[in-house]
């Protein structure tokens, strides 16, 4: 007897996935900024104010007479210790020295490099939420791909069971064939249910994180272009630390030549009956550097050069990292041509198996192998689009890109 005609539908997953779940990446900078409080509470705030402080302090030194402040000196001498007490010396004035115009100088590009500094430090930060924000965007797209996926092919496999049903009851084909498809029903739900999980709880985390940020407007990212690696905020951020560092070092190495000191007072004796006035200028002239300042100036210069070799080496790791990405990504691209190529002929075999089914040509059994190797077929295509995507975001948070 000719069999009931029926099909098993093959399953757009590549429609149904790109179109309903591409979130991949649109972020706003109150997402990003979001996120920087979540991780880092109010520390990044505690360092603006001390910063801010830092950078008060060196303006207003930049903006003083002195090299330091000067010293108030009060004197009185007397012969008191020969019993004789008529003779009396007083004096009062002030010790200082002169700050240099080059000191000078060197504190206003210190307060410069601390303008700097917070810009560079925020730009950091949100480089770094854009990572956190990319990794959590790429594990829901990739879940919520399978999870459409597989609800989908939940939907055939019941429209399949109904009709196999009919067929038990009008004795066109044995309950061993229904039972095996139910035994592949409860497998497959058992995965579906597993996935679901996945994705409540990566639900759960993107809630967490992303706080009242609406997810699903995001959208795919393309590939960055015309990078320059230069302007990569964690670059950003070293070179201005650096540059603090630098300040640092020339201000100390200022302070190693040594700074003439002055003493202006005015002097008052009692001398045997007689009353004298005078005015004292000094002049002390050190013989020698500030040797203190050699040593202080020396360590400031080895601190410099370390962070300037430790940026000269993230900067070729990231442009080792971009390399690797970049050949991966050419990689996934070629891949995706095969798998759709190989999608393709499976669909087919569907089509094929499914008219062979309905002459009695081939058993349930097969006809349920061929689906699974569609499903196989469908599940890697629409994971490599994943993994592309995810590749993509990956090279754009290596080459510095913040997410938008």
């Amino acid at each position: 007897m000719q069999q009931p005609a029926f099909k098993l539908a093959t399953l757009s997953l590549l429609t149904c996935s790109f179109l309903c779940f591409a979130p991949l990446a649109n972020a706003s900078t109150e997402l990003l900024d979001n996120i920087i409080v979540k991780q880092y509470a109010n520390t990044a705030e505690q360092l603006k104010a001390t910063t801010d402080v830092q950078r008060n302090t060196v303006i207003n030194q930049s903006q003083q007479l002195w090299n330091e402040a000067p010293n108030l000196i009060l004197g009185h001498e007397n012969s008191g210790l020969g019993g004789e007490f008529s003779n009396q010396v007083w004096s009062l004035g002030f010790e200082f020295s002169l700050q240099s115009s080059e000191q000078k100088e060197n504190y206003k590009s210190l307060a410069g490099t601390y303008d700097s500094l917070l810009p560079a430090q925020q730009n950091f930060l949100r480089w770094q939420a854009s990572g956190k924000a990319r990794g959590l965007i790429a594990n829901y797209h990739q879940i919520s791909l399978q999870v459409a996926g597989s609800e989908k092919i939940s939907e055939q496999y019941q429209k399949l069971e109904k009709q196999l049903n009919v067929r038990v009851a009008m004795g066109e084909t044995s309950q061993l064939e229904l039972n095996q498809l139910k035994a592949t029903m409860i497998e497959h739900q058992m995965n579906t249910q597993e996935l679901q999980t996945s994705l409540n709880t990566i639900n759960q985390q993107l809630k967490f994180w992303f706080g009242d940020n609406e997810f699903n407007n995001y959208v795919e990212e393309s590939l960055a272009q015309n990078i320059d690696i230069n302007q990569h905020p964690k670059l950003q951020w070293l070179t201005t630390q650096a540059s603090l560092q630098q300040g640092q070092y020339d201000l100390l190495k200022g302070q190693i030549k040594p700074v003439n000191s002055y003493l202006i007072a005015a002097q008052h004796e009692h001398v045997d009956g007689v009353n004298d006035q005078k005015i004292i200028l000094e002049m002390s002239m050190p013989m020698q550097e500030n040797m203190n300042a050699r040593l202080d100036s020396l360590d400031s210069l080895s601190a410099l050069r370390q962070s300037q070799m430790e940026i000269q080496q993230i900067q070729a790791e990231l442009l080792a990292q971009e390399t690797v990405l970049k050949t991966e990504i050419a990689g996934i691209k070629t891949a995706l041509v095969s798998a759709k190529n190989y999608l393709t002929v499976t669909q087919q075999n569907i089509e094929l198996m499914n008219k062979s089914y309905e002459l009695g040509d081939v058993s349930l059994l097969s006809l349920l192998n061929a689906q699974n190797q569609y499903i196989n077929a469908q599940q890697k295509h629409v994971n490599l689009q994943a993994k592309l995507a995810e590749k993509i975001a990956s090279y754009n948070q290596a080459v510095g890109v913040l997410l938008q």
